[in-house]
Formats: C-alpha cells, structure tokens, sequence
C-alpha cells in the first residue's frame, strides 16, 4: 500500500518539500557540469536514478526499474537547451520534480487500489495563480489536469510552458476518492439537460450547464466535484458566487482556494 495515502494534504505536501529540496541538493552538481557541456553527464545520469528511486521507495517498497526513455529525452532536450545564464537550481528542480512525480505515478499503477492523482500545491504565498487554481484537482492515472486551460501529465511538465513549470514545486498525491465525491459527480451528471438550460440562464450554473447551484447541497457537491472541473478557475470562482448568494454556513469553501500569488512568473 502507498505509505503516504492518509496523509492529510499540509502534512503531504511538507513531506515533498523535504524531498525535492533532498534531490535538488542531491542533482545540482552534476546539473552544472551537464550545462557547461551541454549535455546530460555520466553523473547526472547516476544522482538521476538514485533520485528516482527514493521518490518511489518513498511511497513502495521495491524496485521501481529504470527512469521511463521519454522522460531522460526531456531531460536531455532540457539541458540541451540551457545557456551560460540558466539557473542551476532552477533547472535541477525542474528534473527533480519530473523525476519524483513520474514515480509516485509508477508506484500508485503498482498499488493493490484503483488510486487516482491529486495536484497538490505547497500551500505558501509563493504559490503562482494557475497553480493555486488547480490544486485539489483529482485525475485517473493518465489522465491529465488541466492547469490554466493547458494539459499536463503532471506538476513540472517540462512539455508545457515554461511559466507553468520553472521552480514549480507542486506534487501528486496518490488517493482514493471517497464515495461521497463519486456521488457528488454522478449527481451534477444527473440534472436534465433543461435545468442545465435554465441554471445557466440564471446563472446558478456556467454558461456551459455544469455546476448547478440550486441549494446549499448543490453547492456541496460542486465543491466536491472541482477536479472534474474542465476550467477550474472558472469552476471555483462560480462557486464562491454562489456561496455568497446562498449563505450556506454549513459549507466551507476550501482555504487553498484562497491561496495568494505573486506576479512573477517565477515564483513556485
């Protein structure tokens, strides 16, 4: 079983910010020689694998083999394409965080559960809008988020824009989505497609019919069912409408909606 599945998110993500900072420390090195000759070294190859094998032994137990080809090739196309002026620590964070997160991947396709992937940010003011936005998504494995209306397989995506990834510390959590949230998506799927109609008339709902908001149940059950969200933005800043129209003290917007950002594309 995935030695991290009960983890409260907080103590998770602490958890990963030890790890990342362990590996940064662990590449650095042998990032700057690969830079001078821009090319991935014998010895960043080495501190790579070791890497690898931590993030996973970190969740199971076992070999998890060798790092996937088309993960060394991003890498290698990385560092390819670094000059005299790039960040070393920058860009051994970038390989440390493709690397941690391709193994909590592996290691949750090994586990005995059907586990699904959750984008867990740090949970800091360093945090950068779009992904202050889709933490607490949930996506089946191989499934990709959606982080600011792009895919990505995972936090450090080197594959996508850059500002969606440099310094990105966000992680994925492995879990089990409990059956209240299977019940809350298969809920908003059964309203009819003319209370859809009407709800985004009224603007209880998005434009598109999803997320209707009727009642403070209704509002439960979309807070629930944001990773299914195609715009999660757009999701939560309906919600939070919604939230204020209808009172509904028994239900609490998540605090990491509310997470803060600082303009700099940057930052975590």
């Amino acid at each position: 079983m995935i030695t991290t599945l009960f983890f409260s998110r907080e103590a998770f993500a602490a958890r990963r910010r030890k790890a990342q900072d362990r590996a940064v420390e662990s590449l650095i090195g042998a990032v700057k020689e690969s830079i001078l000759e821009h090319e991935v070294v014998d010895d960043l190859t080495e501190a790579m694998e070791k890497v690898y094998k931590s993030a996973y032994n970190d969740e199971a137990e076992g070999d998890p083999g060798p790092i996937p080809a088309g993960d060394l090739t991003k890498i290698a196309n990385l560092i390819e394409h670094t000059t005299e002026d790039s960040d070393p620590k920058a860009t051994a964070l970038a390989i440390a965080n493709l690397l941690i997160n391709e193994a909590t991947i592996l290691a949750a396709m090994h586990d005995e559960d059907d586990l699904f992937l959750e984008w867990v940010t740090m949970h800091d003011g360093a945090v950068r809008q779009a992904h202050a936005d889709t933490d607490g998504q949930i996506r089946p494995i191989g499934e990709k988020f959606d982080v600011d209306g792009v895919a990505m397989s995972m936090p450090g995506d080197i594959t996508a824009p850059i500002e969606l990834w440099i310094n990105c510390r966000c992680t994925l959590r492995p879990t089990i989505p409990n059956a209240e949230e299977f019940q809350s998506t298969e809920t908003l799927r059964d309203v009819s497609t003319e209370e859809r109609k009407k709800r985004s008339k009224d603007g209880t709902a998005l434009p598109d019919g999803s997320y209707p908001i009727a009642n403070c149940q209704d509002l439960k059950n979309a807070i629930q069912a944001i990773g299914r969200a195609k715009d999660p933005a757009k999701a939560k800043a309906h919600i939070k409408k919604r939230k204020s129209a209808l009172g509904c003290p028994d239900v609490q917007i998540p605090d990491s909606w509310g997470a803060s950002w600082q303009p700099d594309h940057l930052h975590r």
